[in-house]
């Protein structure tokens, strides 16, 4: 029937084309979840299933289903697995490579559609341990300029924040060692040791965070140097929970001191055992080419952040 237009029409629609505006292969194509592909990308930037789950506010259990529905959807091993932990195959490299671009693009409709008119948005990074009040004075002072700025935070670790200025986040809060140039330092903050006092000649029971922390840093740092016997009593990437942990007496760990809860603001004196930890640089850091928007923002994180501002 060569006359019939609805046979003309399939045949224009059939050829698949990979130009940006060519026809869509609506239903020849297995269907990747928005969820599935957060997930990818927070196993990629955390290094592990572990901190992934914390992440994504999921059981690890889950995040392991998840990468493996992806794997069966598209028929190709994403990660391999390692003593170091998970590692991007090369298909993995490539999904994520799309993952990115799909996330942002979803990202940007849904801003664009649910936003105050006026209202620009921009995206921020901040540490784990940072108190979540101080996390939303920012917000609420952004929302307050004139134009309107609306700050989307993300709780992350500074490196892997900082890897991603420019590309996912146009402002990242990290935490470094010393001041780092080319960033604006907010503050300098003294650690201290938070729990119960060890007893005599036992290692001590050490509550730490997840690898790539610098507080965890500081810490092991002046025990190796002390020449202190330690023990792992607890790990993990959540600051509240190593922090709770060591003040519930299981242990002992290190936390900025301005930033412990209330309940636990009476650190535990330097001694030969608990050797002086030193302390870490709170930094803001802005992606290039600073609009007023971006200016806006990054002023309300350093406001909300000082030492000045009670938490």
């Amino acid at each position: 029937m060569p006359n019939d237009p609805t046979r003309r029409g399939c045949a224009r629609d059939a050829p698949p084309s990979s130009a940006p505006d060519g026809p869509l292969a609506l239903g020849n194509v297995p269907e990747l979840e928005i969820g599935l592909l957060k997930t990818l990308v927070a196993v990629a930037r955390h290094g592990g299933f572990t901190a992934a789950a914390g992440a994504r506010r999921l059981s690890q259990s889950a995040v392991s289903l998840q990468v493996r529905r992806l794997e069966e959807l598209l028929g190709a091993e994403l990660f391999r697995r390692t003593a170091r932990g998970p590692r991007l195959t090369a298909a993995g490299e490539r999904l994520l490579a799309h993952a990115r671009r799909i996330l942002r693009l979803h990202e940007d409709a849904v801003r664009e559609l649910s936003a105050r008119p006026g209202a620009e948005h921009l995206r921020a990074a901040v540490p784990e341990d940072v108190p979540l009040a101080r996390v939303r004075a920012a917000i609420l002072r952004a929302s307050a300029a004139s134009p309107p700025v609306r700050i989307e935070v993300s709780i992350a670790p500074s490196r892997a924040s900082l890897a991603e200025l420019g590309h996912t986040f146009e402002l990242v809060v990290a935490t470094h060692l010393e001041a780092p140039p080319g960033a604006e330092l907010l503050r300098v903050d003294p650690l201290a040791w938070v729990g119960a006092a060890p007893g005599p000649g036992a290692p001590l029971d050490v509550a730490l965070y997840g690898e790539g922390c610098l507080v965890r840093h500081r810490l092991l740092e002046a025990l190796d140097r002390a020449g202190v016997a330690w023990r792992v009593a607890l790990e993990s990437s959540s600051p509240r929970l190593v922090v709770g942990f060591a003040a519930a007496g299981h242990g002992v760990t290190a936390a900025r001191r301005r930033w412990l809860p209330k309940a636990q603001r009476a650190p535990l004196a330097v001694s030969a055992r608990m050797p002086r930890l030193g302390a870490v640089a709170l930094a803001l850091h802005c992606a290039r080419g600073r609009s007023r928007a971006l200016s806006a923002a990054a002023a309300a994180l350093s406001a909300a952040l000082s030492p000045g501002q009670r938490a």
